[in-house]
């Protein structure tokens, strides 16, 4: 995880919701702050930290005021006690994680993005279930030093070259489709991560590839992405030849009041991500509030 973080990124992704408070709200001292922060770096990195050091000290500085707990008490934490281990149980099932059983033997992971590279890594790490990572090209993985907030700098400059008439730089889709996270970096480097061909169909025991060589799975699980969800607004008759609905910035260009946030690049740079999200957020609720 990236170490440096601006005042608003963190309060876009370290702030602690209503649920997130509930949850620890029966704790105390370093336990309270300590199961706060494993909570929201889980809810980044779908990981859990494997170092104290690993949590930037601005997170710990913002997630300890916010618990009431001195930001000193997160080197008190315990990382071998049995609590850690339950908290991390919940915090799992609070994300609608479970632990693999004997019953996960084969797992197929379909996607060459960064959700299906993340799985598959993850399950290749465990080391008690067998991975097929499959994907439709081969996959591209960006350098190792580009984060969320490289992803974001490089979308907002193509967003200004093409507001400005200026050639196309490509944007993120130019680096790579999958970012280097340390999961998928210590699988991708131990040679865990090897993406097979998109197989021909599925089978009643697995999958089978158009030259008819087959594979058992216990699970399938689809990585595919996703497209806008924009039925509902389908009689505004507001879609454009692609498919999206034209924008400036987040506002409609056909119909003023309507906002459309989170759906990509088309409506601000890098918006489907957790820290992208946030500028076209807050502008779009400064033009409502002008609305009104």
């Amino acid at each position: 995880m990236r170490q440096d973080w601006k005042p608003e990124d963190l309060i876009e992704v370290w702030t602690l919701l209503e649920d997130d408070m509930k949850r620890v709200r029966n704790k105390s001292g370093a336990t309270r702050l300590g199961f706060a922060l494993l909570l929201k770096f889980f809810e980044v990195e779908a990981r859990f930290p494997e170092s104290a050091k690993e949590v930037p000290a601005a997170a710990v500085e913002y997630v300890a005021q916010q618990v009431k707990v001195p930001a000193g008490a997160w080197a008190e934490h315990d990382w071998q006690s049995k609590a850690i281990q339950r908290h991390r149980g919940k915090i799992r099932a609070a994300y609608g994680f479970r632990a693999n059983t004997e019953a996960d033997q084969h797992v197929i992971v379909v996607g060459g993005g960064n959700s299906g590279a993340q799985i598959a890594a993850d399950l290749a790490l465990d080391g008690h279930v067998e991975v097929t990572w499959v994907t439709q090209r081969p996959p591209r993985f960006l350098a190792d030093d580009i984060d969320g907030r490289a992803l974001f700098d490089v979308a907002t400059a193509r967003r200004r070259a093409l507001k400005e008439d200026r050639s196309d730089t490509g944007g993120v889709a130019s680096l790579g489709d999958i970012v280097a996270v340390p999961p998928v970096r210590a699988a991708r480097d131990a040679g865990l991560l090897h993406a097979q061909p998109m197989f021909a169909q599925l089978t009643a025991e697995g999958v089978r590839w158009a030259d008819g060589s087959q594979h058992g799975a216990d699970a399938v699980i689809w990585c595919t992405g996703f497209r806008p969800a924009l039925a509902h607004l389908a009689p505004l008759n507001l879609r454009g030849p692609r498919g999206h609905i034209p924008t400036d910035g987040t506002r409609a260009l056909c119909e003023p009041r309507l906002h459309l946030l989170g759906y990509g690049d088309w409506t601000g740079p890098a918006s489907a991500t957790l820290i992208g999200v946030g500028r076209p957020t807050r502008d779009a609720a400064r033009a409502v509030a002008q609305l009104l």
